[in-house]
């Protein structure tokens, strides 16, 4: 069953564009610098959030639910976000002076790790001939880009041993450029697979769906007719226009794959699904290479091969720039 979405904002607006400085060793000895109380360094927090948010456009409510001290030495708090697309709540961190907000904290003693996929997992992977991986995403959501980047050169390797597919949550939060992209992906998945992997490496980076049609030479007759099937097949369009038919009243729904989305619970962007098992893994090349290949009753000799073991960055943008190695899903 699908699970019903409530949080609403691309929280994901905010990190991207400060995560750099959340990769900080953060030294609290008291005398370096000027401690503040941690409602304070809260409260300072929390301004630049709505800040952040007004200059940018965003009309969101910012509510301080809590703070404390974390384990660490350095400030946790709670927010409350509330739009009229509806309310989440998320935990920040703040230095204790109030001058560093971090979006998100990481585990110095395991930030450089990079497990394939959890071993309890691992164990659950059916080996097959052939191997059926389903990527599901959202064409603009920055963590679906981020796991396409490191997808694309496995299909590239591997396409003619195992069925990677690209498939779809049933639901898009990035409007209608998403839903737009979305068909474009199918159809040319669909029509044009031999070109499918050259359009995607010039839409990750791009996200200029229009001029990677172009430059990669896709059957624009074609990709057209089947736009216009594949709307009037899944009433695509109609859904999009009837908000009564939104998710949580919030989110259009995009049934292409709507039928494999429930039946492996699909409740975000990106979910990986390989031969019929969910499995978290380490957004690089390798690693996914690594699972698909795992899989394998017969090892294919291009398993030999090693991929690059960067975790790709979210968003768009190039292939191979080092991200964040959490998994940020929308």
């Amino acid at each position: 069953m699908l699970k019903e979405k409530t949080i609403t904002l691309n929280i994901w607006m905010i990190t991207t564009v400060i995560l750099a400085i959340a990769l900080i060793f953060v030294l609290v000895s008291g005398k370096s610098f000027n401690a503040i109380n941690p409602e304070e360094a809260s409260k300072k927090a929390v301004e630049w959030i709505k800040s952040y948010f007004a200059a940018n456009g965003l009309n969101v409510e910012v509510k301080l639910i809590n703070y404390s001290e974390s384990e660490s030495g350095i400030y946790k708090f709670t927010i409350e976000l509330k739009s009229d697309l509806g309310t989440t709540t998320e935990t920040y961190y703040v230095t204790k002076d109030g001058k560093l907000f971090l979006p998100q904290a990481f585990e110095t003693e395991k930030l450089f790790e990079a497990p394939v996929l959890e071993n309890e997992t691992k164990q659950q992977i059916e080996k097959t001939e052939k191997p059926i991986a389903n990527a599901f995403i959202m064409s603009h959501c920055p963590f679906g880009i981020q796991f396409l980047k490191a997808y694309i050169p496995v299909i590239e390797l591997l396409g003619n041993k195992a069925e990677l597919n690209i498939n779809f949550v049933n639901y898009i939060m990035h409007g209608k450029q998403e839903l737009d992209d979305n068909m474009i992906i199918y159809c040319v998945q669909k029509n044009e697979k031999s070109k499918l992997t050259r359009f995607l490496r010039c839409f990750v980076e791009s996200g200029n769906s229009s001029l990677c049609i172009n430059s990669t030479g896709i059957n624009k007759t074609l990709l057209n007719q089947c736009i216009k099937t594949t709307d009037e097949k899944f009433n695509i369009t109609k859904l999009y226009e009837d908000k009564s038919t939104w998710l949580n009243g919030y989110y259009p729904r995009f049934p292409v794959d709507d039928e494999l989305a429930k039946k492996y619970n699909v409740g975000g962007s990106p979910t990986f699904i390989l031969n019929g098992k969910e499995i978290r893994i380490t957004r690089s090349a390798n690693a996914i290479k690594e699972a698909i290949c795992s899989s394998f009753k017969e090892i294919p000799p291009e398993c030999n091969t090693t991929l690059s073991n960067i975790t790709e960055s979210t968003g768009f943008g190039p292939i191979g720039k080092v991200g964040s190695s959490a998994q940020g899903q929308c």
